[in-house]
């Protein structure tokens, strides 16, 4: 193999390579030290090298054979690795909490399920593994409290009391395959962002979220109202196909401080909402509506700047400019209707199937 500098990868020849000291290489249970070859220039740009501890993070390919990474200097603070989902790769568990300054650990689609050393890295702030999960707490270890963890994305996450004592201030938590509430979610009690990729048997969250994102869930619409009803501090909700049923029929004095709601559904036919179900609305998403037709009354919310329709059924399209032209004769010029990201006004109204249409597009 050729010798290059892990810094520059330009080629070394004997008169230019430097070898540095001091280098952790750790896998399979064993620690030994390793010497990086360094060309003579980058040791003179970077004058502080051999003051450095760096460390070589092992990445497993199959049961015999391991990719090393180049060397990771002890102060690192980002680290991204296996961004090609179709590699099946995991981290070697111990070359990690070593990079003890790391803040964000973004694994993409490595498997993490085995690195229990994440809960010995005290200043982690942001953590990501899209086709794996948070390492479970060593039992009976006294692992360290992730004080600083804010930000939580994986592909499964199970809400054990054992990790949820763990992560005391997250605020922002990405679950996109399988959630698993053994524990409730409502004990997280500093959440703000909850995104969810999972069907769901309980409906309880932390009364503190701001922005809740809900998909394929398969939830009766009457379960909107405990939504609703318990997170008066919701601002933003998202959900796509989450909920089952052709009607929904909000309860007056839910969503008080909703400002963004956006609605996909292909199912939903019958939407009664009126101004006083959202009345602090400023912004409205619909995809992938098949049959809906707008309720009038919601061009009344005086907060309402946009509606914003997708991928949508010209009744529904229709519906949306029927809104515009009503507000216009009551005098409010201000409410927008796109189409596809497309400004529509109230002389675009899309004509019957067996008549010409506008192209809007």
């Amino acid at each position: 193999m050729e010798d290059v500098c892990f810094l520059c990868s330009h080629k070394l020849y004997r008169q230019n390579k430097i070898h540095l000291e001091e280098v952790v290489n750790v896998g399979f249970q064993s620690t030994t030290v390793a010497s990086p070859s360094v060309c003579e220039a980058c040791n003179n740009k970077y004058q502080n090298l051999n003051n450095l501890r760096w460390v070589k993070v092992l990445i497993k390919l199959s049961a015999d054979e391991c990719d090393v990474t180049s060397p990771l200097h002890t102060k690192l603070g980002y680290l991204r690795l296996g961004s090609n989902r179709w590699t099946n790769k995991s981290i070697v568990s111990g070359t990690i909490s070593l990079l003890w300054n790391l803040q964000i650990l973004n694994l993409h689609y490595l498997d993490s399920t085995s690195l229990f050393e994440v809960w010995e890295m005290p200043k982690l702030r942001h953590f990501t593994a899209f086709d794996s999960r948070l390492p479970d707490p060593v039992e009976g270890q006294d692992s360290t409290v992730l004080e600083n963890l804010s930000t939580l994305k994986v592909g499964h996450f199970h809400c054990s009391e054992e990790v949820v004592k763990r992560i005391p201030n997250l605020k922002k938590l990405n679950v996109y395959r399988r959630l698993s509430d053994d524990y409730s979610l409502t004990q997280l009690s500093k959440l703000e962002s909850l995104t969810i990729y999972s069907r769901l048997k309980d409906i309880a969250f932390p009364t503190s979220l701001k922005k809740l994102s809900l998909n394929y869930s398969r939830l009766p619409w009457e379960k909107m109202t405990i939504i609703g009803s318990s997170l008066s501090n919701l601002e933003v909700l998202k959900f796509y196909e989450a909920f089952q049923g052709e009607e929904w029929s909000p309860i007056e004095g839910e969503f008080l401080r909703l400002k963004v709601l956006v609605v996909g559904s292909h199912n939903l036919e019958r939407w009664g909402a009126e101004d006083i179900h959202f009345p602090n609305l400023h912004v409205l998403y619909l995809e992938h509506m098949q049959r809906l037709e707008i309720p009038l009354s919601i061009g009344d919310i005086n907060t309402l700047q946009s509606i914003h329709l997708s991928s949508c059924n010209e009744c529904t399209i229709n519906s949306a400019v029927e809104i515009v032209k009503d507000q216009k004769e009551k005098g409010n010029e201000s409410l927008q209707v796109y189409v596809n990201g497309k400004q529509v006004d109230e002389e675009q109204v899309l004509l019957d199937s067996d008549e010409e249409q506008i192209n809007l597009w």
